[in-house]
């Protein structure tokens, strides 16, 4: 699962937000990393670790119902469900977000 949000500020300048699930830890079975700044190249990163699928989810939710109220969908894109991936909660959080 990927989602890429972005917003434009004074000036101008456009500021992305990455969520993505793409690596995973050696310790923990979930995880998820979010990359914030003017460039996703250069900008900041933070990991987060979950042990359970629910968690994550639960993160990712809360970090998107945070975000949304500023920034504004890029780009998404989530795995199907014969990948194992069960993202379909938060899929659906942003089919309903304006």
């Amino acid at each position: 699962m990927q989602v890429v949000l972005y917003k434009k500020s004074t000036g101008d300048q456009t500021h992305y937000y990455s969520i993505d699930d793409r690596e995973e830890s050696l310790f923990h079975p979930h995880a998820v990393t979010i990359r914030w700044g003017r460039s996703l190249e250069n900008g900041r990163e933070r990991h987060f670790y979950f042990s359970t699928m629910q968690e994550k989810n639960k993160k990712i939710r809360s970090i998107l119902k945070d975000k949304l109220r500023e920034y504004q969908v890029l780009y998404s894109y989530f795995k199907d469900r014969s990948s194992g991936t069960k993202n379909s909660d938060v899929k659906d959080l942003l089919s309903h977000m304006p």
